[in-house]
């Protein structure tokens, strides 16, 4: 029993090989609380309700966890289900929070977005994942997928985010970023906002404002 639900799992250690024993990770985890394993990420926004399934299975080879995460292959997949994350007053400086800051535009706005459903999925090969939009976001208001990579081996993202503002949904134009960059560190990653594309897609909305659309 483990953050408000459970896990199971099992690991196996073939050390035959002293110098890079392989390592398998075996896990599924049910009804894990949100708000619990946001703040063990660093996000101090406040969330009410969402569960949390993951499914884990990946092996490496290595001495230490590093060595092994730098080589694994596998798969992870965590889902969210429904919960209602307050309004953000400021953009936190953990990697967790400026990544949901990025899918999240609405975020200082309203008093309170509702999420659907968030699913990460991370195909890995020897310590490198390739997103194809396996990351993803839905909210009552924006769906936003993101695609690039994560590498394991020196700790670092590099993820184009897309986000999609619902129809019917009325927003300023000038606060929509059209491609939204993270990279850098783990720990550390720089959000930054592609003006070019941001600046096309709010022409474009400009002109299906102005035919109606």
């Amino acid at each position: 029993a483990v953050l408000g639900g459970s896990v199971r799992g099992n690991i196996q250690i073939d050390g035959r090989r002293t110098d890079a024993p392989t390592v398998r990770l075996q896990a599924d985890a049910q009804g894990l609380d949100l708000p619990k394993l946001a703040a063990a990420a660093g996000v101090t926004r406040e969330i009410r309700g969402g569960k949390v399934r993951a499914n884990i299975d990946i092996s490496g080879r290595g001495t230490t966890p590093h060595r092994v995460a730098s080589t694994m292959s596998g798969t992870m997949v965590v889902v969210s289900g429904p919960a209602t994350l307050a309004r953000a007053t400021t953009q936190g400086e953990s990697a967790a929070s400026q990544v949901a800051g990025a899918l999240d535009p609405f975020r200082t706005v309203d008093a309170a977005t509702e999420l659907r459903c968030a699913v990460v999925r991370l195909p890995l090969a020897n310590g490198v994942a390739r997103v194809d939009r396996s990351i993803a976001i839905e909210t009552g208001k924006i769906d936003a997928s993101a695609s690039g990579t994560l590498d394991f081996r020196d700790e670092t993202l590099d993820l184009s985010v897309q986000p999609q503002v619902r129809a019917g949904i009325q927003f300023d134009v000038s606060q929509l970023a059209g491609l939204v960059r993270i990279r850098g560190r783990f720990d550390k990653p720089a959000v930054a906002i592609d003006a070019a594309q941001s600046a096309q897609l709010i022409a474009k909305l400009g002109v299906l404002g102005a035919k109606g659309g």
